[in-house]
């Protein structure tokens, strides 16, 4: 039996989701291309945003904001839906994901800060770079001032580009 989701005040959640048995789940820059395409479809239909991201290699994390009943459904059509683009394109069968994803509540300034923190900074953990820049996340944009849209609150949440910096900037092994 499942056990039900955690449900947020804020409905700002963090998501992750991961390869079936780690594996790699983006071969590409245009798989992860592909899946964030996907996603933003998804969300703009419902009404949701994308407020921070990184697309490593083998799994995701995402802040979503975006109602609870229709969070699920959201991510089942992304998720879906890019294992048969994956698995078409790559030749194989099979799940591509382990599980559903996991999906934790956000609800207030603190912990917004600290998972943010958390998402760009795993590149680094995964010593793939030095600091916080990588590609296939929404640091370089927060960073650069290039808010993504809806990127508003966490911003907010920051006060500044350059305090979101400096706290990027601080081991965020917590979240």
């Amino acid at each position: 039996m499942r056990t039900a989701r955690k449900h947020g005040e804020t409905d700002v959640y963090h998501i992750a989701a991961r390869g079936v048995g780690q594996q790699l789940i983006f071969e590409t820059d245009a798989d992860k291309r592909h899946y964030l395409g996907t996603l933003r479809d998804q969300l703009k239909k419902s009404s949701g945003k994308l407020l921070a991201w990184c697309l490593m290699d083998n799994h995701v994390h995402l802040l979503v904001e975006q109602p609870i009943d229709v969070r699920s459904k959201t991510m089942r059509s992304v998720n879906s839906g890019y294992a048969l683009y994956f698995n078409l394109v790559h030749g194989r069968s099979g799940h591509l994901f382990q599980g559903r994803f996991r999906s934790e509540p956000v609800d207030d300034d603190a912990y917004l800060m600290t998972v943010v923190r958390y998402i760009h900074q795993n590149p680094m953990k995964a010593e793939m770079t030095r600091g916080c820049s990588y590609a296939c996340s929404s640091y370089d944009a927060y960073a650069s001032g290039d808010v993504p849209e809806g990127g508003e609150l966490v911003l907010g949440a920051f006060g500044s580009r350059e305090a979101l910096r400096k706290f990027h900037e601080e081991d965020g092994s917590e979240a």
